[in-house]
């Protein structure tokens, strides 16, 4: 039997065998199977072959033997049980006598007549498939499916044509010369010398066979067969020699039977250097000029074997030259893979106890603090996210080196990373008593989309720099809109994020070439500040990842500006709920950049507001405040301004009588300013970066000495399910056991704990976890082990979560071979293990049983 893909199959005791072949005949692809009236079984494939079934065994019929036709979809037999196939290109009939013929041996090729079109039928492709399409009805009468309907033939009625076509040589032409013919057509056409092509234009004589005449031809002496040229009548001969040349045509009806053959010989004469006597002179010369060509051959010689001599050196030396560089390239990639066992390894040491640290001060932060305890715990669990983006640098840049760094896209407060990293710098320029401003104007929209993982990494490593290299002054971190470009989409904008310093400076020599990595300006071994000079190698190459260009403009003893162009989409925000208040707000600092930068706050939180550096003007804001305004106003007045006695007289007299209140930004938010003038409502530290902070201070109304409560409002609570259930933390770190137990408890769950993943395979077969976190790099038997183990032993294993501190792509694909469902980084934060909960918990809620 046939498969429908058209492989042979036959069936006996062992079942069905796949047959690859017959008497060593390839089947190829079968189209159809049928046994004719002796009981011999015919096989069609779609290469245009019969295979038939004989008692000496099987015969192919094929090309050679006069089938023309290709893609044999069916088979039929007629009652004089002549063969008849049907094809997609026409129905073809084959004579019982000339198969028999060819199989015993005494004819060479079949007899065939082809139907088509030119017998009346509407289309000449047959249809195939996995039954035969051809039958043969009582009546003798054979039917056929093709595309456009069935074909009926009756073989009594079908007369056989005896008809080729003849064939006739129009013209012999040498390029696009016509030659004449002789006179006597028996002699050779003659073809000039240096000829580089002949024509030879033929046609066949037919008005039956039409476009299906095929013409062959032979050149003797060229040609050692007939040479198929399809329709094309005309034979081009390229390139002969001279010499005389006997040309034959014949015509192939679409039977395959060729007509008788038509000859012309042509004679292709030589120039005087292809004739003989020409021939004979160069030979003389040659003979009298060897014994003078021997010397030469014997000096050539010698020359010869000297060159490969040298040339076999050469070879040698090449080749230890290829061996040494071989070995070179396999030091180096050992070396690659070193480094990255040691990044590997060297991420994993310093997440683990980064885990302990941040998450206990998360803990703690969930507590109630005053204000300065929160501040000493936000600083605190800043500087570790400091440390860890040190770390997340240096493996970012081995993943920029290797091409694998991702940029996200996603919707963000472009406040927050800038906050966020003057949050982190604040402990280290008050320190050194350099002042930090963050100056965002009102132009500047603040809900965009971009990657602000990848913005506060390139402006901690901007900031962190111009704070080290600045021993007074001022760091200024802000941010400005770019006039739109002609090429700029309409819902994206172009921002210049820029950090400017009162610094050392940067010599023109080393601005070149400052972002190349391990690059610094002071190269001297007793240089006074630290550094590996790879922070802005990766700066420069996260900023071209997001499609923008950084630079820098400095003068020694002067500073440096820093500055990087993104281009960003704009998200719609709401405009604001109504007009300014009507409150009036003096800033008064001596620092330019920080005033502006707390006018542009005081607007955003809806207060009017100005600002000076000449505290004259202020005393002249109050005279006039209390002439013409009924309403409180405020004074945000910078520590460093110096008031005279009558100044601070008549600030604390407008204070008394309830027309002003004073709020007082100073580098320390716990300063001592007691004074017997006036008294101040809060104490901010700068730079102002939380607008919660401002908005609480301006709602102080009682005055106090110093200090004001500020703590701002509790932290956010995160959806507690009571009802999570028991789940199982496993982890070789006593500190991240705890940590992580403890923010699971808070989450609301029962959490046991093990040590190793051997103890968690067992304790898994004890106890009915709903959810099990695993730590992946332990002793005894590491995470993914234990999770195959557990996924082995547990029919219906709970869901496994990676906790590790290896976080490259490849530690994700090794968790995710190994069965485990997800995936958290060290160090492990509250809302990635409520997300983790939600998500693999859901609605599934704990059983009684399981608690």
């Amino acid at each position: 039997m046939a498969s429908r893909s058209g492989k042979l199959w036959r069936h006996d005791s062992a079942g069905f065998i796949l047959v690859d072949a017959l008497d060593g005949h390839l089947p190829g692809t079968v189209s159809n199977l049928f046994v004719d009236h002796a009981g011999a079984l015919w096989i069609t494939t779609l290469e245009g072959n019969i295979l038939r079934q004989s008692d000496k065994g099987w015969v192919v019929y094929g090309r050679e033997a006069g089938l023309v036709r290709e893609n044999l979809v069916g088979l039929v037999e007629a009652r004089d049980h002549d063969i008849w196939a049907s094809s997609a290109r026409g129905i073809i009939k084959i004579t019982r006598q000339s198969l028999d013929a060819v199989a015993s041996g005494t004819q060479a090729r079949l007899s065939v007549q082809v139907f088509d079109r030119r017998e009346g039928m509407k289309s000449a492709t047959c249809r195939g498939g996995f039954q035969n399409m051809a039958l043969c009805d009582s009546a003798g009468v054979l039917w056929f499916a093709t595309l456009k309907g069935l074909v009926r033939i009756d073989p009594q009625q079908v007369q056989v044509s005896t008809v080729v076509p003849q064939v006739h040589i129009e013209h012999v032409r040498a390029g696009d010369e016509h030659l004449p013919w002789p006179d006597d057509r028996n002699q050779a056409v003659m073809v000039p010398a240096g000829t580089q092509r002949v024509n030879i234009r033929y046609s066949g004589i037919s008005l039956g066979y039409g476009e299906d005449i095929n013409y062959e031809y032979r050149l003797d002496g060229v040609d050692t067969g007939w040479v198929h040229a399809g329709v094309e009548p005309v034979a081009r001969l390229p390139d002969l020699r001279p010499g005389v040349y006997k040309f034959h045509v014949r015509a192939v009806n679409r039977e395959g039977v060729p007509t008788p053959e038509t000859s012309v010989v042509i004679d292709v004469t030589p120039f005087y250097w292809q004739a003989w006597w020409f021939k004979a002179l160069v030979l003389a010369i040659l003979i009298i000029g060897a014994g003078g060509l021997v010397g030469f051959a014997v000096r050539w010689h010698d020359n010869r074997e000297r060159e490969r001599l040298h040339q076999a050196k050469m070879l040698s030396e090449e080749r230890a030259h290829s061996a040494r560089v071989r070995d070179e390239m396999e030091a180096a990639a050992s070396s690659n893979r070193a480094k990255s066992e040691f990044l590997a390894t060297m991420s994993h040491e310093i997440r683990t106890p980064l885990n302990g640290v941040i998450g206990s001060a998360d803990m703690l932060l969930d507590m109630a603090l005053n204000s300065e305890q929160r501040e000493h715990l936000t600083t605190l669990r800043a500087s570790a996210e400091s440390l860890l983006a040190v770390l997340n640098d240096i493996l970012d840049f081995s993943k920029i080196e290797a091409g694998h760094i991702h940029i996200e896209s996603l919707e963000f407060d472009l406040t927050q990373p800038l906050r966020d990293v003057l949050e982190v710098l604040v402990p280290r320029a008050t320190a050194k008593g350099i002042e930090l401003v963050l100056l965002v104007p009102l132009e500047v929209p603040l809900l965009v989309r971009g990657d602000p993982d990848r913005l506060r990494q390139i402006l901690l490593n901007l900031v962190g720099n111009a704070v080290k290299f600045t021993e007074s002054g001022q760091v200024v971190l802000g941010v400005t809109v770019i006039p739109n470009a002609t090429n700029q989409a309409e819902n994206s904008v172009k921002l210049r994020f820029s950090v400017t310093d009162t610094g050392v400076g940067i010599g023109p020599e080393v601005q070149a070439r400052l972002f190349e990595r391990f690059t610094q300006a002071d190269t001297s071994t007793t240089r006074k500040y630290g550094g590996t000079g790879l922070g802005l190698a990766i700066c420069k190459r996260l900023v071209e990842l997001m499609n923008g260009t950084i630079s820098v403009r400095s003068v020694p003893g002067k500073g440096s500006v820093f500055s990087f162009e993104l281009e960003m989409e704009m998200e719609a925000l709401p405009p604001y709920g109504g007009p300014l208040r009507p409150e009036q707000v003096m800033v008064l600092d001596d620092t330019a950049a920080a005033a502006e930068s707390a006018v542009a706050m005081f607007t955003r939180c809806g207060y009017l507001a100005q600002f000076t550096d000449v505290p004259s003007k202020v005393i002249r804001w109050l005279h006039e405040v209390s002439v013409y305004s009924h309403d409180t106003c405020f004074l945000l007045l910078d520590e460093s301004v110096a008031l005279s006695s009558d100044q601070r007289h008549v600030i604390g007299a407008a204070v008394r009588a309830g027309k002003l209140r004073v709020i007082l930004a100073a580098l320390r938010s716990n300063r001592d300013i007691s004074s017997d003038d006036f008294v101040v409502h809060a104490v901010l530290r700068k730079p102002i970066l939380d607008p919660d902070l401002l908005l609480a201070a301006l709602a102080n109304n009682k005055p106090k000495p110093v200090t004001v409560d500020l703590t701002p409002a509790a932290p956010t609570v995160l959806p507690v399910d009571s009802t999570w259930g028991r789940v199982l933390v496993v982890d070789d770190d006593s500190i991240n056991r705890l940590v992580i137990s403890k923010q699971l408890e808070q989450l609301g769950c029962q959490v046991d704990l093990a040590s190793d993943g051997a103890e968690s395979v067992a304790m898994a077969r004890l106890h009915g976890y709903r959810i099990i976190f695993m730590d992946c790099r332990m002793p005894v038997m590491d995470g993914h082990m234990a999770t195959r183990e557990i996924k082995r032993a547990l029919r219906d294993a709970p869901p496994i979560v990676a906790i590790t501190a290896n976080t490259t792509l490849e530690d994700r694909e090794r968790c995710t071979a190994a069965g485990m469902v997800d995936f958290i980084s060290k160090p492990v934060r509250k809302p990635e293990l409520l997300r983790v909960l939600i998500k693999w918990l859901g609605d599934r809620r704990s059983d009684s049983d399981l608690v």
